[in-house]
């Protein structure tokens, strides 16, 4: 069942399964929701599964299914190379093929911090835990971020590790399995709990917090001459309220789509405790300006100009979901993004949101599309078949909708082909058992008139025996 209401440019939606079997991962927050388009499924990854105690960590993995929208929990498997992967939170997932996820760090409980990776396999539903080379690793570590830059590479960044703020970039490459720890030149921001995308050959973080307190820059670093820049967010003031100026950005969402950031929800860090800050329900979506996405350029061809971003939708204060932070959002299709989860002050969220995309936004994902190279997040346009009808707009929510409508009449046709089928089937068997039933009865009669005729065989036998007897003793006397 699905609520739908306008917020701007954005039309929100609350998904509710009124399948009570269904084993939803109820409420967590601190966990990554990751779809994978070429199978239509979406999986949620750990968690904290109360906004009281941090050690209430899960790990559970469970799949939503973007055909139909019903939730599963996933039984993994052991991999060859190792076993499963432990519970956590504050770690990060990303996609590195169609079916594949690379899960890094995060907060464990019992070992608080983890710098292992681990890899999980949607087709096997498997975990596997690759022997990882390189003389420098990345030390365990929560809150930090992790950006597919290529093929096989992500960028590993910041963080927390339980005594500093982390201001380091390694990059763990995904078909030797190696680190590299990546040596920068300028100003390194100390965060954890940001955000991280890539445009061009360059890497833009934003929001989170470090020693000094909240990030209210963007800092951008060229992965070309590996030289840091900052440069104020567009829209913000130094004021910690929560006016529309999104000061809100320690663990809020943030999501690449085409020449576009959707950013939703956020804290502020004016108290350590979690129960002590303003939390957000703004959503927003800025453009990103600047050139074409491409390969990272040498020196010799490279410009050193990060690329800008103005806003161009939002931001919305979106009345119907509940300020948070630290859920996670991911784009279910080219027309709409799914959010699940999250905290406010008091409680933890186990809800999912449907958040439709503005048209321009869809139409800029087609058109750039043609034109940028889509190797940072591969697979971002979902077949219309493999996803659910309220992840659709416009002609292709009908089309889906016609598509389902006639598949269920083939069902319907198939099952009552099938039905006749077996019915027939049914009366043939009985048929031949009836001629079965019938070839018996006549069986038995014959074997019946078989044994009359070998009784009279055996009379007329005895009364042929005792006609020679007689003849025989009559002519002795003789």
């Amino acid at each position: 069942m699905v609520l739908e209401t306008l917020f701007s440019d954005f039309k929100v939606s609350a998904h509710v399964d009124e399948n009570e079997a269904s084993p939803s991962p109820g409420p967590r927050w601190a966990h990554t929701f990751s779809a994978l388009h070429e199978i239509g499924e979406a999986y949620l990854i750990g968690g904290v599964t109360s906004a009281k105690d941090l050690s209430a960590l899960d790990e559970s993995v469970y799949c939503l299914n973007l055909r139909t929208l019903k939730w599963e929990e996933v039984e993994t498997e052991k991999g060859t190379e190792c076993g499963v992967c432990s519970r956590r939170a504050f770690h990060t997932t990303t996609q590195v093929s169609d079916y594949e996820l690379v899960v890094f760090g995060g907060w464990t409980g019992i070992k608080e911090r983890d710098n292992a990776v681990y890899v999980f396999n949607a087709l096997k539903r498997e975990w596997t835990f690759p022997q990882i080379s390189g003389r420098t690793r990345p030390e365990p570590r929560q809150g930090h971020s992790a950006t597919k830059i290529n093929a096989a590479d992500i960028a590993v960044y910041g963080g927390w590790s339980g005594e500093s703020f982390c201001d380091s970039l390694y990059i763990l490459d995904t078909c030797a399995w190696s680190w590299t720890k990546v040596e920068t030149f300028g100003i390194s921001p100390q965060l954890a709990d940001h955000t991280c995308y890539m445009k061009e050959w360059w890497l833009h973080f934003s929001g989170g917090f470090g020693a000094d307190g909240e990030n209210a820059m963007t800092h951008s670093l060229d992965l070309v001459t590996k030289e840091w820049s900052e440069q104020a967010e567009s829209g913000r003031t130094a004021l910690l309220d929560f006016s529309l100026d999104r000061i809100a950005e320690v663990g809020q969402s943030e999501l690449r789509i085409g020449p576009y950031l959707v950013r939703f929800g956020g804290c502020d860090v004016s108290s350590g405790l979690y129960e002590d800050r303003n939390y957000s329900n703004v959503l927003e979506a800025r453009q990103i300006r600047g050139g074409e996405d491409a390969k990272i350029p040498s020196k010799a061809t490279h410009h050193n100009r990060a690329s800008s971003s103005d806003v161009n939708y939002g931001p919305v204060q979106v009345d119907l979901i509940s300020p948070r932070a630290y859920h996670s959002c991911t784009q279910a299709s080219k027309f709409c993004v799914l959010a699940y989860g999250g905290r406010d002050k008091a409680q933890a969220f186990g809800d999912l949101w449907i958040i439709m995309l503005p048209e321009k936004i869809v139409l800029d994902q087609q058109a750039g599309s043609k034109t940028e190279s889509r190797s940072v997040e591969p697979n971002e346009v979902v077949l219309h078949s493999r996803v659910h009808p309220s992840l659709l707009q416009g002609t292709a929510r009908e089309e889906r909708l016609i598509e389902r409508h006639v598949a269920r009449s083939q069902i319907t046709d198939l099952v009552s082909d099938l039905r006749n089928s077996v019915a027939d089937k049914d009366t043939n068997l009985k048929l031949e058992r009836m001629n079965h039933r019938n070839k018996i009865e006549w069986l038995k009669e014959q074997i019946e008139s078989v044994q009359t005729d070998l009784q009279k065989l055996h009379s007329y036998k005895e009364s042929l025996d005792q006609v020679q007897q007689l003849e025989s003793g009559e002519g002795n006397e003789e």
